[in-house]
């Protein structure tokens, strides 16, 4: 089943100050979704996944795609340069809980805790009503070797 508590774009960018790292998870209805993982340098890795959550209220996300590679700011955009792209078959479940909190600002924000992380070190995400789909799915999105410097 899909609890549709849980559709939408989820980033720990806003809950914590000065973090060197974002990890964001979206889930859409579908029963579709990523994880997105950047680092201040220019890394990045997508993971496209499938969800649902049990009768028992455990979420199960399988990752099923991964890619990796570099991003660089130009012209104000975010652009991706996916330099690995595999197909991948991880499983995670874990509980969750959705509460209302409050980010590093001290605003309201509707928060998740996974019990177990699905991305490295990160279990704690606030709802972002500025959500982005897949980056590796846009426009701004080249495949293959940087070009040479």
């Amino acid at each position: 089943m899909i609890d549709t508590s849980l559709v939408g774009y989820w980033s720990d960018d806003i809950m914590y100050s000065g973090a060197t790292e974002a990890n964001d998870l979206t889930f859409r209805p579908d029963g579709s979704g990523f994880t997105y993982w950047a680092r201040l340098g220019d890394v990045f890795e997508v993971d496209r996944f499938t969800w649902h959550v049990d009768s028992a209220g455990k979420l199960h996300v399988r990752l099923i795609r991964m890619l990796t590679g570099t991003w660089t700011v130009r012209d104000n955009r975010i652009h991706h340069r996916v330099q690995l792209e595999d197909d991948i078959d991880v499983a995670h479940e874990t509980s969750y809980a959705l509460a209302a909190g409050r980010d590093v600002f001290g605003n309201n924000v509707s928060t998740l805790t996974l019990h177990r992380p699905i991305l490295p070190a990160a279990t704690v995400f606030a709802l972002r009503k500025d959500g982005q789909d897949d980056p590796t799915a846009a426009d701004t999105v080249s495949f293959g070797e940087p070009p040479a410097r």
